[in-house]
């Protein structure tokens, strides 16, 4: 099954005060929803395919 491991307190190392961990830092810039949204559409294959018959259909009734 598991093994155990036995830690000690010298497994460990305190990082230095004037050294610190960038972890939550975003590394892209955030965008906006519409940004987003028209991305995630394009990524989509069939969604961006009915997205341009309800356009044709739209334009075919109103046009």
């Amino acid at each position: 099954m598991a093994e155990q491991v036995n830690l000690t307190a010298d497994d460990f190392k305190l990082l230095p005060a004037d050294r610190h961990v960038d972890n939550e830092k975003i590394m892209k810039p955030s965008l906006s929803f519409a940004k987003d949204a028209w991305r995630r559409l394009k990524k989509n294959k069939g969604a961006f395919i009915s997205l341009w018959i309800l356009v044709f259909i739209f334009v075919a009734a109103f046009g």
